[in-house]
């Protein structure tokens, strides 16, 4: 996704902490936090989004190596929520940050 430069290392601000990871992980992070945000709004205000199949499956993977018990912990996410498999790459990332896709506005 990020060919150029995706082998350095970059500071990246988590909260309070500053940890150093390569620069191509620091992109998908940013990419899945804005797309997490980006879908509670849109859900807040009653609209839904819209991504790509690309960016869905990175959403997934970058979910899944972020979303784990030592984050949860930390507060960064919620519990999981479960989600039907039919809800597509996005839809199982987002249960994985711990948002419910069914719950209302």
């Amino acid at each position: 996704m990020f060919p150029q430069g995706a082998e350095q290392v970059r500071p990246y601000g988590i909260c309070t902490a500053t940890v150093v990871i390569p620069a191509a992980m620091a992109a998908n992070v940013t990419v899945l936090e804005t797309l997490l945000h980006g879908w509670d709004l849109a859900k807040a205000e009653g609209q839904s989004i819209e991504i790509s199949a690309d960016l869905a499956g990175a959403s997934l993977a970058t979910a899944q190596m972020l979303c784990n018990d030592d984050s949860r912990a930390a507060g960064f996410f919620g519990a999981a929520v479960d989600v039907s498999k039919g809800s597509g790459d996005f839809g199982q990332a987002l249960g994985l940050a711990g948002l419910d896709l069914n719950r209302s506005a």
